[in-house]
């Protein structure tokens, strides 16, 4: 009865040895994810700023050009249309 007794205790022993260790492995798979995530999160934030950047730079370039060289480009209301046109199929690719 004792050494049955102490079988059973044995197996439930090492049944929480395996639970705990698998439960230790998925903290860490957890810990390492979550890290990525962050990272990933921060090089899109840095990306945004980076587009953010180059819009404005494009745009100031643009400007400038449209300036030197009007009859190029139509009116600023055309000009305005197709700025719009271009932002809005770069921001359906995001």
């Amino acid at each position: 009865m004792a050494m049955t007794i102490f079988l059973i205790l044995a197996a439930l022993v090492g049944l929480l040895a395996s639970a705990l260790s698998c439960l230790t492995r998925l903290a860490a798979t957890i810990e390492k994810q979550s890290r990525q995530i962050e990272a990933l999160q921060a090089q899109t934030t840095k990306i945004k700023v980076t587009m953010d950047t180059m819009r404005g730079d494009i745009e100031a370039i643009t400007a400038r050009w449209e300036e030197s060289e009007p009859e190029i480009f139509g009116t600023v209301e055309e000009r305005m249309q197709r700025w719009r046109e271009r932002l809005e199929d770069f921001d359906s690719l995001n």
